[in-house]
């Protein structure tokens, strides 16, 4: 592994040290815990123009009649979102989070990766919410980022897995 690679990986293991990192062509694929959810995530590196790629997969897939709706969802998502943005997977209904960094002529930092990686992955989680209620409610994409919208005004509370299945009354893996 290279300099950027090995930050990568570092900094995915101080998150999880159990986490799962494998080595592709092009940067790197990791199977880790962050919260409440497992995540498989994706790190595209280029050694030579530092750039970094990160893109978080979410823990649920969206079937064939839902498709049009989880589109509207993301691309409400999307708007006015600087960090990164959301993609549809129409192959096989992943919904992915992905967020770049580019140094450009510098060399990327540890805050670089920090903020590329870790607010990848606060923006997957919070989005969460709404495309599980978008897939298993059947709420309308507007109602279901309103509400996200009226829950972050209130005071963080701890979440986790069991939380957002009593909540959605379905098994989130």
């Amino acid at each position: 592994m290279n300099k950027l690679t090995n930050a990568v990986a570092d900094y995915i293991k101080g998150i999880d040290p159990k986490a799962r990192i494998m080595e592709r062509e092009n940067g790197l694929e990791m199977m880790f815990n962050h919260d409440s959810f497992t995540w498989i995530c994706i790190a595209y590196i280029d050694e030579i123009k530092n750039r970094l790629c990160f893109y978080t997969l979410f823990p649920v897939s969206t079937q064939v009649d839902k498709y049009l709706v989880i589109i509207e969802l993301v691309t409400r998502a999307n708007r006015g979102n600087i960090h990164g943005t959301f993609e549809f997977d129409f192959d096989n209904g992943n919904i992915l989070y992905r967020s770049l960094c580019n140094a450009f002529d510098g060399e990327i930092t540890e805050k670089m990766i920090h903020e590329t990686i870790y607010g990848s992955l606060v923006f997957a989680e919070t989005h969460i919410i709404p495309i599980v209620l978008v897939l298993e409610e059947n709420l309308p994409p507007s109602v279901a980022l309103q509400m996200l919208h009226e829950r972050s005004k209130k005071p963080k509370k701890e979440k986790n897995k069991e939380e957002f299945s009593q909540i959605f009354q379905i098994k989130l893996s």
